[in-house]
């Protein structure tokens, strides 16, 4: 049953696979494991490790699809893991089944088992650590339970290199050390032994700064010097996402979005019976309600104050959902013995039924094609020998794959201007007293003046004051003001809006921007209406991103249509309430339309908000 449990699952995901690269970090990471490169932080060097050995033994020809693959397989094994642990803890098999599949097809942990992410290792080792240390605190042999809590800090080592929501299990791990009774009089050894493993277990990140300095490959950045490593393995990058002085209006909104993630995860229906799991598992397992109590509160702690894109959420719940997931294991358990329900192996499958149908439609990824096609697309317009800056993470790293994995136009250089992947400014050969700015400013005006065509993915800041951009198909050219005064370059190619539709928020931000560009284009032609139309398509397709309405109101505002900025300025407003951007934008629509009651009022909103006006 466990093994059916694992070959369902794995179906479901292979069935639901995205067929190719994926949004934001994907790309990376699926060139990071194709060239055994160095990740983004934290590094995720197991992942590039067994990953690549996986994929040395798929018969693709798609390297994304390998690595999408494998983060698949680690997706199944951890279902039947979790059911396997279950039912050592004395649930009967149906149940112990029914609470993999929750974890399996529940709606964040299934869309992240279908595309290269890490979060399907992560949770593996996540699950081999909780069980590792219930075991340590069950045996009676001090000599083996020693043996237990070593390799329960090993699992858990591996585990926060996977990613670091693991280190929120250490607290519940160490009060189960706490509470057996047997080892009170070596506590101190059984604390180091915990702390020897999870040291030996991270030693895996020792990786990263040995393939960094081996040349070249798929790198985030360099790591030169230790603070270089440090800052990577800790995640420095993802500090500021994190707030722990969000005022309470903040907090709220993670709350609730929290409640609708879980909700939307296990359904209404499973939601009551994973509740009352975890009061039956307090009075049946105590050790397991203290590691999964501890780390759902832990979890929630951190998660509830993350300030970014309310679209990423989701994932940082995950450590949550699996501990939900145990709950409902014990739930349906508990169920099915006050029922009297003998055929409880039919469980398993009412539960993947009822799951696959409630959330296929936010999971599956098989449709996602826009992001090979938009990056693609992004090559495939570029003059000859042209040099691409790419910024920000949603189309830089789909870009990135194709051309150094897949390699499309290798007539173009890809260069990052913050410094990642292809870094602007990671090898450049200026002094280490020049700041970041300077030094990419140095890069930028040598590309210029080199004669080549310089595009940009984004346009944010001109480097030289007589020059500015022109949008080329789905990028901006840069040219000089005095070229071309009043359109686009001649021979500059339209965006070619895609014919499929997803409901997945991450494409659909990239299908809202064919349609800015669509925008940018009509108005480079001066053409109001076809501006005003395509920035309502661009909108209407990302309705749940910050950036899509930010956008479109600023651009409309730029075209003095402020009715129509307006409520995407409001909506921009609503979506991230923390960013100062959003209300500087509404200000200023405000004061052009000469409401300064209202001024005043987002003023006051603002501070409840702890944004300073």
């Amino acid at each position: 049953m466990i093994f059916a449990v694992f070959l369902l699952t794995f179906c479901i995901y292979a069935i639901t696979l995205c067929p190719s690269v994926y949004v934001e970090g994907s790309g990376e990471l699926i060139g990071a494991t194709q060239l055994l490169g160095t990740a983004h932080p934290t590094g995720y060097p197991l992942f590039t490790l067994v990953g690549r050995v996986v994929c040395a033994v798929l018969p693709f020809s798609s390297p994304a699809v390998e690595v999408n693959l494998f983060s698949a397989l680690c997706g199944a094994l951890s279902t039947a893991s979790l059911s396997a642990l279950l039912r050592a803890r004395g649930l009967m098999l149906g149940s112990a089944s029914a609470g993999g599949m929750a974890l399996g097809l529940s709606a964040t942990y299934w869309s992240q088992a279908v595309v290269a992410e890490v979060y399907t290792m992560f949770t593996l080792f996540g699950i081999a650590t909780i069980a590792a240390a219930l075991q340590a605190a069950r045996v009676s042999s001090a000599e083996r339970q020693h043996r237990w809590l070593l390799l329960t800090g090993y699992v858990s080592g591996i585990a926060v290199t996977s990613h670091l929501q693991a280190v929120l299990l250490l607290p519940g791990i160490l009060l189960i050390t706490l509470r057996a009774h047997r080892l009170r009089s070596t506590l101190l050894r059984a604390v180091a032994l915990v702390a020897a493993g999870t040291v030996l277990g991270f030693s895996a990140t020792l990786y990263l700064p040995v393939r960094n300095g081996l040349g070249a490959g798929f790198h985030w950045g360099p790591l030169d010097s230790g603070s270089a490593m440090w800052a990577h393995i800790t995640g420095e990058l993802y500090r500021g996402s994190f707030l722990f002085s969000l005022p309470w209006s903040a907090l709220w909104l993670n709350v609730q979005r929290l409640a609708n993630q879980i909700t939307v995860d296990f359904t209404a229906l499973l939601l009551p019976v994973a509740l009352w799991g975890g009061v039956r598992v307090w009075r049946v397992d105590r050790d397991l309600a203290v590691v999964t109590s501890t780390s759902v509160v832990a979890n929630f702690a951190v998660a509830l104050n993350y300030d970014r894109d309310p679209n990423g959420i989701g994932v940082f719940f995950l450590l949550a959902v699996l501990c939900l997931a145990l709950w409902f294991g014990f739930g349906i358990d508990d169920l099915c013995r006050r029922l009297r329900y003998r055929p409880a192996l039919l469980v398993m499958p009412a539960v993947a039924a009822l799951l696959f149908v409630a959330n296929r439609e936010t999971a599956d990824r098989s449709h996602s094609l826009t992001p090979d096609q938009y990056g693609r697309a992004i090559l495939r317009e570029l003059p000859a020998e042209a040099v691409l800056i790419t910024e920000g993470d949603d189309a830089s790293y789909i870009v990135d794959y194709l051309s150094r994995v897949e390699g499309l136009r290798p007539d173009v250089d890809l260069l990052q201007r913050q410094g990642r992947g292809t870094g602007l400014v990671a090898n450049l050969p200026s002094p280490y007293e020049m700041t970041r700015a300077a030094r990419q400013l140095q890069t930028e005006m040598q590309l210029i003046s080199s004669g080549r065509p310089v595009h940009y993915l984004h346009a944010r800041a001109v480097p030289l004051q007589d020059y500015r951009f022109a949008p080329w198909g789905l990028t901006y050219q840069l040219v000089s003001q005095s070229g071309w005064p009043s359109s686009s370059p001649p021979g500059s190619p339209r965006p070619q809006i895609p014919v499929t539709r997803s409901r997945d928020p991450w494409v659909r931000k990239l299908e809202s921007n064919y349609w800015f560009m669509v925008a940018e284009h009509a108005m480079e032609r001066g053409e109001t209406a076809a501006v005003v139309a395509a920035l309502d398509s661009s909108a209407a397709r990302a309705p749940q991103s910050h950036t899509a309405n930010f956008n479109a109101g600023l651009k409309l505002l730029q075209i003095n249509q402020l009715d129509r900025a307006f409520p995407y300025a409001e909506r921009a407003l609503q979506l991230r309430p923390m960013r100062p951007q959003g209300y500087q934008l509404v200000e200023r629509i405000l004061q052009r339309q000469g409401r300064a009651a209202a001024v005043r009022d987002l003023e006051r909103q603002a501070r409840r908000w702890g944004v300073v006006p």
